[in-house]
């Protein structure tokens, strides 16, 4: 998959955040993949890893009310 579709994909979703397991789920592929494409689109700017697993979308500042569920889920 091209990163430039990868990207667009997550833009469809209209979430700022998202998780490796639902990267990989979108993108019908392994976490593993998943992990290896979201690190790839990193390098530019497009995504942001918050923690392990957690991906932030876009360039965009986003705001700790939407941040902290998703890094404080268990």
């Amino acid at each position: 998959m091209k990163a430039s579709d990868a990207y667009a994909q997550l833009e469809q979703l209209g979430r700022p955040v998202i998780t490796t397991g639902e990267a990989a789920d979108l993108w019908h592929m392994e976490p593993v993949a998943s992990s290896k494409t979201l690190a790839r689109l990193s390098r530019p700017g497009l995504v942001q890893r918050l923690r392990t697993g957690i991906w932030k979308i876009g360039p965009n500042v986003v705001s700790a009310d939407v941040v902290l569920p998703v890094l404080t889920r268990p």
